[in-house]
């Protein structure tokens, strides 16, 4: 009894879950998710690597190929598509370099907004350019307690009930205890999102962006936790039993 007393007074130097990352306290002061719902699209990140195709005549040799491939009303620019290296990334700045526009400041912008601009550039030198864009590295970083993971976004605004989906759930761990951290230029945010409700369910459509880090806490094993903490002790005062026992005969 003595030993597991001790054991207990000393848990909060950590004894227990020596493993766990990303603690709060419990007077810790989380960040209002009114924020983090107005940002309703994916946007893009340093480090994001950028494909895109461009075609001449708002795309109409996408949907109507009359003149073929490389006919009339399309350009052949499989070096746009991809890139010398699979893509153009997004530098430390937040901007590419294109081919014929130079370098772009691009952080920042939804797909949409890319395309767009993208189009509105183009126009100087194309009849109605038609572009669609993608981004091709979009990731996340998973933690559920000490396992970690990098899940891919498939979808263009992955949501958070997408992900957890993605990775097949919440597995032995607290639907109630999720935390968002998100890096941005003036600081690091950090969100707890409480899916255990029905009422919270707009807090599982929250986007997520690049980088952004997932972390849901793991459900204590208490009594695990105790036996693995004293089983060192146990098996110290077992043999210093058993040596006293031979040694007192």
């Amino acid at each position: 009894m003595f030993i597991v007393l001790s054991v207990m007074m000393f848990s909060s130097c950590r004894i227990f879950n020596p493993t766990r990352l990303l603690r709060t306290g419990i007077d810790y002061q989380y960040d209002t998710l009114a924020n983090i719902k107005n940002e309703e699209f994916y946007r893009i990140a340093k480090n994001d690597i950028i494909v895109f195709t461009i075609t001449t005549n708002d795309g109409e040799v996408m949907i109507n190929p009359v003149g073929g491939v490389g006919g009339i009303g399309m350009q052949n620019f499989q070096n746009m598509q991809n890139g010398s290296g699979g893509g153009y990334m997004v530098e430390f700045d937040g901007s590419i370099k294109l081919p014929i526009l130079g370098r772009k400041i691009v952080e920042g912008m939804s797909i949409r907004e890319l395309e767009s601009y993208l189009e509105n550039e183009f126009v100087t030198y194309f009849n109605k350019p038609f572009v669609k864009v993608d981004v091709v590295n979009k990731r996340v970083f998973m933690f559920q307690g000490s396992a970690a993971s990098v899940v891919p976004l498939i979808y263009q605004n992955t949501t958070l009930f997408q992900l957890l989906a993605q990775i097949g759930g919440v597995g032995n761990s607290k639907a109630h205890r999720i935390k968002i951290i998100r890096n941005k230029p003036d600081r690091t945010y950090v969100y707890s999102i409480d899916l255990s409700r029905i009422e919270n369910i707009n807090q599982g459509n929250v986007v997520l962006q690049a980088n952004d880090i997932v972390y849901i806490t793991p459900r204590d094993n208490v009594s695990g936790e105790i036996m693995t903490a004293i089983a060192p002790y146990l098996s110290l005062f077992t043999s210093l039993i058993a040596i006293y026992a031979i040694t007192t005969k």
